[in-house]
């Protein structure tokens, strides 16, 4: 995130969420930043791991973002302004939400990663 700290511009142009039946594992995350691609990839790797990609169009943005975790994040549930729905991982564990406030949108995530997922955050623009 510090190479994002000063930045003028960013978006999140797409979104890889990597998981087992076991959980999430982690995201890799394209952010358009100042105009350039900047990849970050907090996952832990595995050979059996699923890949759900999200590719989020120039006027298009995140909406909502959910859930369901126990230790670790389970189940990932992410919702995009032209309404596609995207779902990572097993139903597991407690709902989560992340609230977005009103007016504002997603910009870059957050968290940590151990052998899954464990947290997960958002900074919003």
């Amino acid at each position: 995130m510090s190479q994002m700290k000063k930045s003028k511009q960013i978006s999140i142009k797409s979104l890889v969420i990597h998981y087992t039946a076991k959980g999430v594992l982690g995201l890799k995350t394209t952010y358009l930043h100042d105009g350039k691609d900047l990849v970050l990839s907090h996952v832990t790797k595995t050979k059996d791991a699923v890949k759900v990609k999200i590719l989020l169009e120039d006027d298009e943005t995140i909406k909502s973002i959910k859930g369901y975790s126990e230790k670790w994040i389970h189940k990932l549930i992410i919702k995009t302004s032209t309404g596609w729905l995207f779902e990572a991982g097993e139903m597991q564990g407690e709902e989560f939400k992340i609230k977005v406030p009103k007016g504002k949108f997603p910009v870059a995530f957050c968290g940590g990663v151990s052998t899954h997922l464990d947290n997960l955050g958002c900074y919003f623009r």
